[in-house]
């Protein structure tokens, strides 16, 4: 089955990219609007084909990385020579971001996403969460957590590895009264069928 995507408009290639990595194009892209951004991915993408435009698509599923056109451009056309240390650097929000996820996070009992950094963070600052009786212990916790996260942050774009989505662990489910009575049951029934064995053979 083909993966190739028909492009049909600089409006419906700028749709595509902001999908794809919604939080790096919001960052990429700051103020512009939406009418500019667009007619920069129309002024470098001229001329692309579609095999091309996709193969700029692949790169940024691959990068978790949204490029500014110009570069966006260099990937369609397999241009790699460039140190993308800046742009796994990119694939992470700011520490005041960062904060905002966690805090939305720990409001909705987990259901908000989250990055891995973000998560690791909060680890790290979890302590500190936890003992918050004054505004002055909240103001100590964000700020916990936005030093280990810029800590965190630093040491893995130095390992070149880009931001990732928390998946939390699967929870295995704890058996109900009822399976707990049911099978406490069954060893009873079993030990008075073994008892009863017993007896006729003595």
């Amino acid at each position: 089955m083909s993966n190739l995507v028909k492009i049909t408009s600089p409006e419906h290639l700028t749709a595509i990219i902001k999908a794809i990595v919604p939080r790096s194009f919001e960052k990429t892209f700051g103020e512009l609007s939406t009418h500019e951004i667009v007619a920069g991915f129309m002024f470098c993408t001229s001329g692309l084909s579609q095999n091309e435009l996709n193969a700029g698509l692949q790169k940024i599923t691959q990068m978790g990385y949204c490029p500014d056109p110009a570069m966006f451009a260099k990937w369609c056309k397999g241009l790699e020579g460039f140190d993308n240390t800046d742009a796994i650097a990119d694939s992470y929000v700011g520490k005041a971001a960062a904060l905002e996820n966690i805090e939305k996070w720990l409001a909705s009992d987990g259901k908000t996403q989250i990055t891995v950094a973000e998560k690791t963070a909060y680890d790290a600052s979890y302590r500190a969460w936890q003992n918050m009786a004054s505004q002055a212990d909240k103001t100590h916790a964000r700020q916990a957590f936005k030093d280990f996260y810029e800590a965190q942050v630093a040491k893995l774009v130095a390992e070149r590895k880009p931001c990732e989505i928390y998946i939390p662990p699967i929870a295995i489910a704890r058996p109900s009264q009822a399976q707990t009575v049911n099978h406490e049951q069954a060893m009873a029934e079993m030990q008075r069928k073994i008892a009863r064995g017993l007896h006729g053979r003595a």
